[in-house]
């Protein structure tokens, strides 16, 4: 008997090992899309009719930074992007997804509908994994996704995300 426990707990703390070296692993590979937070603070941008269109009035204090949170999103499939461009087409996919479950139902059964109609077949699993991740992990973040993308920086390839701005109570 006493041998089976100690099996068994060598056999636990093997488990441990391997996850640890995972969840290492993952990091590692993460940090290198994740955006260098503290080179681009957040900015609160307007749009106007002017010729600029664009206004910058300042930084977005407690506003979780959207690339953050879509990266977080997508974590799950990371580890399946070799190159930059595939990470991009998974957030472009991620976001599209994303911005469905924000729409009324009417809306977002049309989006839904297009969206699946314009990728291969094998996406739809993907797209119904995204979908209910969208809805079961992240239920109170209520900002559309705008734009994504992917750009070379000083410590290698940063994911961009452009978000709505949702004002408190809405």
């Amino acid at each position: 008997m006493a041998a089976n426990r100690q099996k068994k707990a060598q056999a636990e703390a093997k488990a441990r090992a391997r996850a640890r070296r995972r969840q290492q692993q993952r990091d590692q590979y993460r940090a290198q899309w994740e955006p260098d937070y503290e080179e681009r603070p957040p900015v609160l941008v307007s749009m106007n009719e002017s010729a600029g269109g664009l206004q910058v009035q300042g930084e977005m204090p407690g506003l979780e930074k959207m690339s953050g949170v879509l990266l977080d999103f997508i974590d799950p499939w990371l580890s399946e992007c070799r190159t930059g461009e595939e990470l991009l087409t998974l957030a472009q996919l991620a976001a599209l997804a994303w911005n469905t479950t924000l729409m009324p139902p009417k809306q977002s059964d049309q989006m839904l509908r297009e969206l699946l109609g314009s990728i291969p077949y094998e996406g739809r699993d993907l797209i119904a994994a995204l979908l209910e991740r969208r809805r079961s992990e992240f239920p109170d973040h209520n900002r559309f996704i705008i734009n994504v993308d992917l750009q070379d920086g000083p410590n290698g390839p940063t994911l961009l995300v452009m978000s709505s701005v949702t004002p408190p109570g809405a």
